[in-house]
């Protein structure tokens, strides 16, 4: 399937390069130019689409570095200021500043973007949407205690139902009319490469709740 999403790319590429083309020429009719401009929309989402398909089919190796939690939520915070989708979403985090975490920042930051647009799109009429992260005991597979780092984004949407929150992170299982079914399914294989783990729940009086729990680093920096 990776193979041959890599095969369509590169003649969706030529076509997406002809009509651009095509439409810069300037002697074009009105109605010529709409159907190249669909053309062009359409080409567009086809490749954002086999771009998703690949980052879940062959997901980059994590790059793990240590760094502090909160600093790469401020970065979110500022990026998501200019999203028009935050315009009434109250965004709280709480996050203390001396919480470490040893994993691919990038990734991450993809992991966090993902489940925060996700809970913006669930509050089209404005809410409160949350970010929270603290310490947490665990246990790995020898049973022995380990310090782990549980991140919760909640929003007070419409919920999701218990058929939802089962198939959430399947690839191509999705509930939104123009969605993919790639995102959330990325989401799990990040969360999963990383040695952690990731669960959706319905939030008690409205809404979903996504808890992540990722391996602690315990030195300071």
């Amino acid at each position: 399937s990776a193979r041959m999403a890599h095969e369509i790319r590169n003649p969706l590429a030529a076509i997406s390069g002809s009509v651009q083309l095509l439409a810069g020429h300037g002697c074009l009719r009105e109605h010529e130019s709409r159907l190249l401009a669909i053309v062009t929309r359409e080409s567009e989402r086809l490749n954002g689409l086999i771009t998703d398909f690949l980052a879940y089919a062959h997901p980059a190796v994590p790059r793990f570095e240590q760094f502090r939690l909160a600093d790469l939520v401020d970065d979110l915070v500022m990026l998501l200021s200019a999203d028009v989708r935050f315009e009434k979403i109250t965004l709280d985090t709480q996050v203390a500043p001396e919480l470490l975490v040893k994993a691919d920042r990038g990734q991450l930051h993809q992991v966090l973007l993902n489940l925060l647009q996700n809970g913006a799109e669930a509050m089209p009429q404005g809410g409160l949407l949350s970010l929270a992260a603290t310490r947490q005991d665990g246990q790995d597979d020898a049973g022995q205690r380990i310090a782990l780092v549980g991140i919760s984004v909640s929003d007070h949407g419409c919920g999701l139902s218990e058929e939802t929150c089962r198939h959430l992170f399947e690839p191509f299982w999705t509930t939104k009319p123009n969605g993919t079914g790639l995102g959330l399914a990325t989401v799990y294989r990040i969360v999963e490469t990383h040695g952690g783990t990731i669960q959706a729940h319905a939030r008690e009086g409205g809404g979903t709740v996504f808890t992540i729990l990722l391996p602690m680093v315990e030195e300071s920096v």
